[in-house]
This record gives structure tokens, sequence and C-alpha cells, in this order.
């Protein structure tokens, strides 16, 4: 299963790529949105494009992807709204600023287009998650054992969640202390005579546990004998990032996964849609973070220094 960079990658040339495909069936040609609003940031970007054929010099037909100018696109909810502006550089897109996504809140996107069709949708945004008092707070676990683990409660059904740890550690190079990020795996397994890290993947599980001696390994894998051991700056927190998707990136998720081949777009087949007046996806997702602490006994096991602001 992938991790979610390459879900949101995959979204995005789907529904949005300006490679020429070729389609199944008779061609008809459909305005296409591609709307992921990411509650991580307060810049919210779209794009719409159209499909449209070409004859090539060897006579076969082949569908492309026109970029569209000249929209008019809003998203509102409540009693805001919010309207985006258009962009021009290698592509066309629509940009709107200071827009925080809420939790569990209905969403209508709706964009007037040139010729004076429109395309709207509709998304609701996920709810928010409550981390339980089971997830370990400190690193190594009280109890001892080689498992720490957070869990959390979810108040809807039909979402799924991708986590994420992040170590954070600063090196002292000459007096200036460069910042570095590590995403720390579950565990390690061996795969062909070599340690392989296993991260976590979307999924609608509500917990996700990790191996001591995975972290462990990843401190000690960070180190670089060009430097002393104390010139690293260890940060006492370990993030954790849980990204929750609503049900319309859920269900294209699971779809894509399951039941297309290649995440290529082939108009005329069955695909995940929830545009009204075209194709595409309207989807949103919000992070949550959740703080574990190292002791410092930990992390001086190591020889490493502790970073104290």
């Amino acid at each position: 299963m992938k991790r979610f960079l390459t879900v949101l990658i995959i979204i995005a040339s789907f529904y949005s790529c300006d490679d020429s495909f070729s389609p199944i069936g008779e061609f008809e040609d459909k305005y296409i949105l591609s709307a992921v609003l990411n509650g991580d940031t307060a810049v919210q970007t779209i794009t719409i494009s159209k499909s449209y054929m070409i004859e090539n010099l060897s006579e076969n037909k082949t569908v492309k992807n026109l970029w569209i100018k000249g929209a008019e696109v809003t998203v509102a909810y409540d009693d805001t709204a919010f309207v985006f502006n258009e962009l021009q550089n290698d592509i066309t897109k629509y940009e709107a600023g200071g827009f925080q996504l809420p939790f569990d809140k209905i969403l209508k996107i709706e964009a007037l287009l040139p010729d004076g069709r429109w395309i709207r949708s509709y998304t609701k945004t996920p709810k928010q998650v409550s981390f339980r008092g089971e997830s370990n707070q400190f690193i190594p676990p009280d109890y001892g054992g080689n498992i720490y683990s957070v869990a959390w409660q979810s108040f809807e059904r039909d979402v799924n969640f991708v986590p994420k740890l992040t170590l954070e550690y600063y090196i002292n190079i000459d007096g200036v202390f460069k910042r570095n990020m590590i995403e720390v795996p579950i565990k390690y397994v061996k795969n062909e005579g070599k340690e392989t890290p296993i991260y976590p993947s979307v999924s609608n599980q509500i917990g996700v546990g990790f191996e001591l001696s995975a972290l462990e390994k990843t401190l000690k894998n960070i180190y670089d004998d060009q430097y002393r051991k104390q010139d690293y700056y260890i940060s006492k927190a370990l993030r954790f990032e849980l990204i929750i998707l609503d049900q319309n990136l859920t269900s294209y998720y699971l779809i894509t996964n399951n039941v297309l081949d290649n995440y290529s777009v082939r108009l005329g087949e069955s695909e995940f849609s929830n545009v009204e007046g075209g194709i595409g996806i309207f989807g949103s997702f919000i992070q949550q973070n959740y703080f574990m602490y190292m002791t410092e006994e930990f992390i001086n096991s190591f020889g490493y220094s502790i970073k104290t602001n």
C-alpha cells in the first residue's frame, strides 16, 4: 500500500494529467476537477482541465487534457465563502489564501466555466479525533518491553488515517546548529540479508504500535563519524502526525488501490468521481499531532546531547 504522499501524487495525476492516454470505448469530452483541500496549510489550490480528442500522425485518436482558464471558483461553508484566484505558470491553477480547514463542516465547491457551464461538488471535512489515554507519553515505556504505541478514538465511520512519527535533531557544525528531521519506522525486517524499514500505511486502524528497537536503530543511523557524538542534539519530543482523510478521499483511495490499473484515467470506464457536471475529486484531509517524550537517560545512552530549546 502506498504512502500518503504517493496518494496525493496519484490524485493529481489521475485527474489532471497532461500526458496523452488512450480511452476505452466511445470518447466523451469532460471537465475534470482536482480539488484536494489540505488542513495543514491556509493556502488551498485546485485545478480544472478538459479532455479533448486529437488525431496524431499515425491516424490514431488520442485524448489529452487542456487546462481551463477564466473560471470563477468558490468554496463555501456556513456563511463563509472563499474566492479562488487564477494563477498561470506551467499549468493554470486556482488558489485561495487564508483558508484554514475547519473540522466537521460540509464544504461546497462551485466553478462557473467560460462556456457558461457549472461544475459542483460537496465534501465533509473530517471530525476531530481524541487521542486515548493508553497512548505512551514517555519513551522507553515505564512498563518495559519493546513496543510503544499511540491510539485514538474516531467519531465517524468510513475514514482512513495516515500515521507518521518524526524525530527532530540538530548537528552543531562550527557553532551553527543544522536542523534535521527523520521519520521513525514501525520496525525493521530482514529482506535478502538487508534490514528494511517498515512505515505506517493508509488504513482505518485506530492505533499503531512501534518497536523500540526500530527507534534505537534510527538514533544510531543518524550518526556520521565526521562529527562528534556530543555535537548531536536530540529533541526529547517525538511528533506523531495523524492525517485524517475525509470520506471522499477514503473512497477514492480504496477504489484506485483495488480497481484501477496503474492509476491511469480511462474515460468511459468506471472510476471514482463526486463531481456534478464533470468528473474528478473534491475531498479534504486534516492533520492532528500527538507528542511523546524520550527520557534524557535514553538519549544520553547513545552519546548524544539534549536539545533544550
